[in-house]
């Protein structure tokens, strides 16, 4: 079993305000050494700073507010350069970026989605700016001795068609074989796509009150009433746990309904 939360590590979470990312800043970053560095980013600022606080002492922790469907290059390497507080990236034993960020629009029918900047607002979010990111990321920490994993948080919805979802199975199909080429084209990298369950997430409930999938409504109603969705904790739980068995293909995705109980 590896432990790659030992060292010296740098960690990035996207969208870590809310829902699995906030969870896995909290969770990762309690796992983390002194000397370490966690950059959060997510559009709310005033929720990064909570989550910032709440790390351990002795990690240097930083936030910025970022919104991925409109950021550049520019900003994305400026932000994270800006993180590292004048320390060397090779000073780093390990970095994980984790890919979380997402939006979703529940509410239309592919014939519907006619309006070209709503498309460009969700592929630059769901898979533009992590695509853009990673790349970014690698190449601030390209010394060989610095060990790199890559966690994709995935959905079903990229895997499985679904009615008015048609932009962010699209968006999220795309990312996932983005992340399975990118490990083909780099062997020294872990990559993981991870798919987290059914999340008792703010996203979750905004089913219920958006959707026009009056089966999905139906479904998630029915886990709501019995309590059957995954929590956060649940699921970055058994997260970590298979980040640290390292068990899988790199680029492979790994289901939490696959865990062995």
């Amino acid at each position: 079993m590896t432990n790659i939360f030992t060292g010296k590590v740098f960690l990035l979470v996207t969208g870590a305000s809310r829902g699995i990312g906030k969870q896995i800043a909290q969770t990762f970053g309690a796992l983390l050494e002194g000397k370490s560095h966690v950059l959060l980013l997510s559009r709310n600022s005033e929720l990064l700073k909570k989550s910032v606080d709440d790390m351990p002492e002795g990690v240097v922790a930083s936030y910025k507010s970022i919104d991925f469907s409109q950021t550049s290059t520019r900003e994305l390497k400026d932000v994270l350069l800006d993180s590292l507080k004048n320390e060397k990236p090779e000073s780093f034993e390990r970095a994980i970026v984790v890919h979380s960020a997402a939006m979703a629009n529940f509410n239309q029918l592919t014939n519907e989605m006619t309006d070209l900047d709503e498309w460009h607002k969700s592929f630059n979010l769901n898979m533009f700016s992590p695509a853009v990111l990673n790349g970014i990321f690698m190449d601030v920490f390209k010394n060989q001795a610095t060990k790199k994993y890559v966690v994709n948080i995935s959905s079903y919805w990229g895997l499985k068609p679904d009615v008015y979802v048609g932009s962010y199975c699209a968006a999220k199909a795309a990312k996932d074989m983005f992340f399975k080429v990118f490990a083909l084209e780099n062997p020294d990298v872990q990559v993981l796509n991870y798919l987290p369950g059914f999340v008792g997430t703010d996203m979750f409930h905004d089913v219920l009150k958006v959707s026009k999938n009056e089966e999905l409504k139906k479904k998630i109603s029915q886990m709501v009433a019995d309590k059957s969705f995954v929590t956060p904790e649940q699921t970055v739980q058994y997260l970590v746990e298979v980040l640290k068995k390292q068990e899988y293909k790199s680029g492979d995705h790994v289901d939490y309904y696959n865990k062995k109980n």
